[in-house]
């Protein structure tokens, strides 16, 4: 496979960034889920 030396950089950061935020969506969901949870507990 041949890499294009100029881009890895910007890629990796990339992905890292798109991890971070993966990370953060999911953490989110479970807050969001939680909340549901409790809503639905109390009725």
């Amino acid at each position: 496979m041949w890499i294009n030396r100029h881009r890895l950089p910007e890629e990796i950061l990339e992905y890292e960034v798109d991890r971070e935020r993966q990370k953060f969506f999911c953490m989110a969901a479970e807050m969001i889920a939680e909340e549901e949870m409790k809503r639905t507990m109390r009725e």
